[in-house]
């Protein structure tokens, strides 16, 4: 057992993921030198437990899909060939750190990609077409107990190379506790500088001594803002951050704490940010054709909405709601003074915005999001998507968009008629109509309106 020689067969939700198997086509364990998946482990344990982000420009809602929506950029942009090779470089890299079959120098196996979201780990096994959400601890649990079973078993072996596994796994919390801000923040170490004053130290970012691997609102704040916000804005943001005192709301977390007994993460985004809008409606007595008031909702609960200014920057709204800051929402209101919108349109993105942090508030605080959001900037796309599902379907349902359009004399006439009523944008009345049951009964010439609307707005609420 020198350097772990063994069987193993790797399942994951009782499917085997590594395995051999004999002459006859019978699953067999395979034998290996299980000192690799070791030093494999205590090498990245501080990306596996810390690293939250992708390396690069792209948004897949699971690390399987990494490299193929790295493809589609780098094959559909006008990206320089040296940005291709950096980036192309990076997503290699990251998946060197995540991918636990970069382990077995060697060996072929499938791979089974970890990467932690929140609460959560994302896991990822293209080969068997398996995307899966865990929990945290659960996965934490499971690669401590290998790390420690196979350090035992190396423990005694007098080859260099067990010895220096043994090492780096005995030593990983020490060499965790080094990376936590800039794996937790995804800040340069030159953007680091620059903050030096404000929030470079450790204690600075409000982390906890005792539990290093838990996330702060400043950390994922400036994790999710970075690379969408100028160093001023960031700092202006991390400023107002800390200044927001802890509040309590027990009415949104008694609320949100019924929406779980009765939520299961089960479905496509989508789907489950359309079961939680109507979930919503029903507890608060919302009748389908009734208007939500998400801004008077989050008064009622204790949510603090406040302005912020952060100039030349998209971002829409940065949330926190951990245990020293918070629940609170700071609205960018330059972000809607520099598209140049009128009044009402900035109302309807408004009520969008609310709706969406609203979302979050309820199901993501104990899942993807347990801190903080950045809307517009990097927040985990899983939880983006259910949450824009969410925010049209609580402020337009689909069934009275529906209604609607089969009653009204035009489409034109209907998209009017809906925006007055519901306080939303055209772009976010023609999404619904379009998800509704009457978009098939439309004529190609409504149906193209329809496409014409969608895509003159944003993409905030495409699924």
């Amino acid at each position: 057992m020198d350097l772990a020689w063994g069987h193993c067969v790797l399942r994951f939700q009782a499917e085997a993921v590594w395995s051999g198997e004999d002459a006859a086509g019978r699953e067999t364990a395979l034998r290996w030198t299980w000192v690799d998946l070791l030093e494999f482990l205590a090498r990245n344990w501080p990306w596996l437990v810390l690293e939250e982000s992708y390396p690069i420009p792209v948004t897949p809602l699971f690390p399987g899909s990494l490299r193929r929506e790295a493809e589609h950029r780098w094959e559909s942009g006008d990206l320089p060939e040296e940005t291709i090779d950096r980036e192309d470089e990076a997503v290699y890299r990251f998946l060197c750190r995540h991918d636990l079959a970069m382990a077995l120098t060697g060996l072929f196996v499938p791979s089974l990609i970890l990467m932690r979201q929140g609460n959560q780990y994302l896991v990822s096994c293209p080969a068997l077409g398996f995307n899966v959400l865990r929990p945290y601890r659960e996965i934490i649990d499971t690669l401590t107990a290998l790390g420690d079973r196979l350090a035992a078993a190396v423990a005694d072996s007098p080859q260099p190379r067990a010895k220096l596994a043994n090492a780096l796994w005995q030593e990983r919390s020490a060499r965790l506790w080094a990376q936590v801000v800039p794996l937790r923040t995804g800040l340069q170490p030159a953007w680091l500088e620059q903050l030096a004053g404000d929030t470079a130290a450790n204690d600075d970012w409000e982390i906890d001594p005792e539990q290093p691997d838990a996330d702060t609102e400043l950390l994922a704040a400036a994790r999710m803002s970075t690379g969408h916000i100028s160093i001023d804005n960031q700092r202006t943001l991390l400023q107002r951050l800390r200044a927001a005192p802890p509040t309590q709301s027990p009415a949104l977390d008694a609320l949100s704490a019924r929406l779980s007994s009765d939520f299961s993460e089960i479905g496509r985004p989508f789907e489950q940010g359309y079961w939680l809008a109507d979930w919503l409606r029903g507890a608060l007595s919302l009748a389908p054709d009734e208007p939500a008031h998400p801004a008077e909702l989050l008064k009622q609960w204790g949510v603090t909405v406040d302005p912020i200014s952060l100039p030349q920057c998209a971002l829409e709204a940065i949330a926190a709601w951990g245990p020293r800051h918070g629940p609170v929402i700071l609205l960018n209101q330059a972000a809607n003074q520099q598209t140049e919108q009128v009044k009402p349109a900035n109302l309807y993105r408004e009520r969008s915005t609310l709706a969406h942090e609203i979302c979050h508030l309820l199901i993501d605080r104990e899942r993807a999001l347990p801190v903080a959001e950045v809307l517009g900037g990097g927040a985990p796309e899983y939880a983006e998507k259910r949450a824009r599902a969410f925010a049209a379907e609580f402020l337009l349902p689909r069934k009275s968009a529906a209604a609607v359009i089969r009653s009204a004399a035009t489409l034109t006439a209907a998209i009017g008629q809906l925006q007055q009523r519901f306080q939303v944008s055209r772009e976010l009345t023609a999404w619904q109509v379009t998800n509704s049951s009457a978009f098939t009964a439309l004529s190609p010439e409504e149906q193209a309106l329809l496409s014409e609307i969608r895509l003159a707005g944003s993409a905030e609420y495409r699924h």
